[in-house]
Protein backbone atom coordinates (compact mmCIF):
# COMPACT_ATOMS: atom_id res chain seq x y z
CA UNK A 1 0.00 0.00 0.00
CA UNK A 2 1.88 3.33 -0.98
CA UNK A 3 -1.10 5.29 -2.10
CA UNK A 4 -2.03 8.33 0.14
CA UNK A 5 -6.09 7.20 -0.32
CA UNK A 6 -5.46 3.91 0.44
CA UNK A 7 -3.41 4.73 3.49
CA UNK A 8 -6.32 6.84 4.63
CA UNK A 9 -8.99 4.65 3.97
CA UNK A 10 -7.27 1.54 5.25
CA UNK A 11 -6.99 3.65 8.59
CA UNK A 12 -10.29 4.65 8.91
CA UNK A 13 -11.39 1.65 8.77
CA UNK A 14 -9.13 0.33 11.30
CA UNK A 15 -9.88 3.25 13.73
CA UNK A 16 -14.13 1.95 13.39
CA UNK A 17 -15.05 5.38 11.31
CA UNK A 18 -16.31 6.24 7.97
CA UNK A 19 -15.14 8.50 5.31
CA UNK A 20 -18.14 10.84 6.27
CA UNK A 21 -16.73 11.15 9.65
CA UNK A 22 -13.91 12.77 8.21
CA UNK A 23 -15.31 16.43 8.85
CA UNK A 24 -14.67 15.76 12.37
CA UNK A 25 -11.33 16.34 12.04
CA UNK A 26 -11.93 19.95 11.38
CA UNK A 27 -9.92 19.72 7.77
CA UNK A 28 -12.72 19.56 5.44
CA UNK A 29 -16.50 20.61 6.48
CA UNK A 30 -18.47 17.81 4.61
CA UNK A 31 -18.53 14.55 3.64
CA UNK A 32 -18.37 15.81 -0.43
CA UNK A 33 -15.73 17.77 0.47
CA UNK A 34 -14.00 14.81 2.12
CA UNK A 35 -14.86 12.29 -0.69
CA UNK A 36 -13.14 14.92 -3.15
CA UNK A 37 -9.75 15.33 -0.89
CA UNK A 38 -9.72 11.50 -1.10
CA UNK A 39 -10.34 11.35 -4.88
CA UNK A 40 -7.58 13.58 -5.72
CA UNK A 41 -5.10 12.57 -2.86
CA UNK A 42 -4.22 16.21 -2.20
CA UNK A 43 -3.30 16.74 0.86
CA UNK A 44 -1.88 19.76 2.21
CA UNK A 45 0.71 18.57 5.40
CA UNK A 46 -1.31 20.28 8.05
CA UNK A 47 -4.02 18.56 6.80
CA UNK A 48 -3.01 14.95 6.16
CA UNK A 49 -1.37 14.96 9.92
CA UNK A 50 -4.55 16.38 11.65
CA UNK A 51 -6.47 13.71 9.88
CA UNK A 52 -3.67 11.25 11.06
CA UNK A 53 -4.12 12.00 14.08
CA UNK A 54 -7.70 12.04 14.20
CA UNK A 55 -7.41 8.48 13.18
CA UNK A 56 -4.96 7.44 15.68
CA UNK A 57 -2.12 7.76 13.86
CA UNK A 58 0.79 9.80 13.23
CA UNK A 59 3.28 10.79 9.87
CA UNK A 60 6.85 9.94 10.39
CA UNK A 61 9.69 10.78 8.12
CA UNK A 62 12.46 7.83 7.93
CA UNK A 63 15.99 8.87 7.67
CA UNK A 64 18.28 6.96 5.64
CA UNK A 65 19.99 5.86 8.38
CA UNK A 66 16.73 4.65 10.34
CA UNK A 67 15.57 7.62 12.37
CA UNK A 68 12.23 8.14 12.60
CA UNK A 69 11.26 12.12 12.87
CA UNK A 70 7.20 12.63 13.61
CA UNK A 71 5.40 15.38 11.42
CA UNK A 72 3.31 17.89 13.75
CA UNK A 73 0.40 19.77 12.52
CA UNK A 74 -0.06 23.37 13.04
CA UNK A 75 -3.35 23.30 11.44
CA UNK A 76 -4.65 21.21 14.62
CA UNK A 77 -3.39 24.31 16.97
CA UNK A 78 -5.58 26.49 14.98
CA UNK A 79 -8.42 23.95 15.83
CA UNK A 80 -8.41 23.51 19.86
CA UNK A 81 -10.11 26.62 20.15
CA UNK A 82 -12.99 26.18 17.74
CA UNK A 83 -16.31 24.64 18.89
CA UNK A 84 -17.77 21.84 17.09
CA UNK A 85 -20.75 22.64 14.84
Amino acid sequence: MNNTREMIENAIKRAGKKQADIPESGVVNSAQAANRKLKTSIWTVDELVTVANWLGCKIIFQMQDGEQREIKATFEKKLRGREKE
